[in-house]
């Protein structure tokens, strides 16, 4: 099992080798940005390959 083939997996469409999404498991936390003054919210950044959050969940296919 990997991040690759959990439901909650999107891939990141300008990466051109695949390995990369984000995990939409749970909502983005926010964090402050760069500039101190405002915060953002980002969906966690995983690799494809190596990462597993333990909470995986199949991809259902054909499911109506």
């Amino acid at each position: 099992m990997s991040c690759g083939q959990c439901r909650f997996y999107s891939l990141l469409p300008d990466d051109e080798f695949k390995t990369s999404g984000l995990c939409r498991k749970n909502s983005p936390k926010p964090s402050a940005a760069a500039d101190g003054v405002r915060s953002v919210a980002v969906w966690p950044l995983v690799n494809t390959e190596r990462d597993f959050c333990g909470e995986f969940e199949a991809i259902q296919v054909g499911r109506s």
